[in-house]
């Protein structure tokens, strides 16, 4: 069964750059297609694409009271990723690859959940480096 992160970053962050990014580290496990690319292993995968209409999303989200104020208060200045993955063990891999390569645009990133949260991307890095049975499924 598939399931889903969004993560929400600068404007200036391409799918392409993050193509790149994931194919440095994985290499031949990392296809690309016409609006996506995914990363293969075995029977697991991550699919990773823009999410659509970045002001359509982010009014979305910006309407949305449930979420973090200040992720509502950002996030009109987004580039919105979305992740599809049935792998758990794969998509924190390539999670930690994508975000680790963000560098100086980390800060002002934030990951949806699809649990009805948002935490910052680099809380989110933070916890995959130290804790390897961290699930963002599960709220602390």
């Amino acid at each position: 069964m598939s399931q889903a992160l969004v993560v929400a970053c600068s404007r200036h962050v391409q799918l392409d750059e993050l193509h790149e990014m994931t194919k440095s580290h994985f290499g031949a496990q990392v296809h690309a297609y016409e609006d996506e690319f995914q990363v293969r292993v075995c029977d697991g995968y991550v699919r990773i694409s823009l999410l659509g209409d970045d002001a359509e999303v982010a009014e979305d989200y910006a309407a949305n009271e449930d979420l973090d104020a200040a992720f509502r208060a950002e996030a009109r200045d987004k580039t919105y990723v979305y992740v599809v993955f049935n792998d758990f063990e794969l998509v924190k891999s390539v999670m930690a690859v994508l975000l680790r390569g963000l560098g100086d645009e980390l800060p002002s990133c934030w990951i949806d959940t699809d649990y009805g949260w948002v935490m910052r991307g680099a809380a989110f890095l933070q916890h995959l480096e130290q804790d390897i049975e961290w699930d963002w499924r599960h709220k602390a």
